[in-house]
């Protein structure tokens, strides 16, 4: 076996071993997001510079497949950068975040100057090192700009699908309960039903039309 062929299937086995070791259980989901995300610009970047013979990969898994590298466009790369953003400094300050992008950036880049200076998985024939460092520093950009805007989306229709839950099982619990249960009794319940971060959020939110919907069901029953 090749040491080529070698060095391609070791980096599948350590980054795999390395994501199983730093992805915490609850940031599974998180972790898909942004790898996805990563492999759709990086597979259509490798298969773009290796048809224009920007880049070669001489010796690569699924050679009669595919001129790009496999290995690294669709699993290194994008497993790398999804370290890189569940381990990205949000709350540091702004040396401290562009350190953490040339440090990441600037990894990559030297690892694939060695490969290309060493061995056959990859050879440099229009292209140089500083448009490596370039594109990477920019699909990370791009990957960390869509992982906040993707995750806050999510929060807030997390909020949203909370609110009109907890809209409609106030109705209810107050047309069933109008008898026997008081307004707190029910908000409190809804509380524990929904994870609503405190009580006088849902007072705020339904106090005016809880009110009214015990009128009209009192209203409702009497008649």
């Amino acid at each position: 076996m090749r040491i080529e062929t070698i060095i391609e299937i070791s980096s599948l086995i350590i980054t795999a071993v390395l994501l199983l070791i730093l992805i915490p259980k609850n940031k599974i989901r998180e972790a898909i997001v942004i790898f996805s995300f990563k492999q759709m610009i990086t597979w259509l970047l490798g298969l773009f510079v290796a048809e224009f013979n920007l880049i070669e990969y001489p010796i690569r898994l699924f050679a009669n497949a595919t001129k790009a590298s496999f290995t690294f466009e669709y699993f290194v790369y994008p497993s790398i950068c999804v370290v890189f953003n569940l381990y990205y400094p949000e709350n540091k300050s702004l040396l401290r975040k562009t350190l953490h992008y040339v440090v990441y950036t600037t990894a990559i880049t030297v690892f694939e100057l060695i490969l290309e200076k060493y061995t056959e998985n990859i050879r440099y024939t229009n292209w140089t090192w500083y448009y490596t460092f370039s594109s990477v520093y920019f699909t990370f950009f791009l990957s960390r700009t869509y992982y906040k805007w993707f995750y806050k989306k999510a929060i807030t229709l997390l909020a949203d699908s909370r609110r009109v839950v907890a809209f409609f099982l106030l109705t209810a619990l107050a047309i069933i309960r109008i008898k026997t249960g008081s307004t707190k009794a029910i908000i409190h319940e809804i509380l524990l039903k929904t994870s609503a971060s405190n009580e006088m959020e849902l007072i705020n939110l339904f106090g005016i039309r809880l009110k009214l919907i015990i009128t009209s069901a009192k209203g409702i029953i009497s008649g």
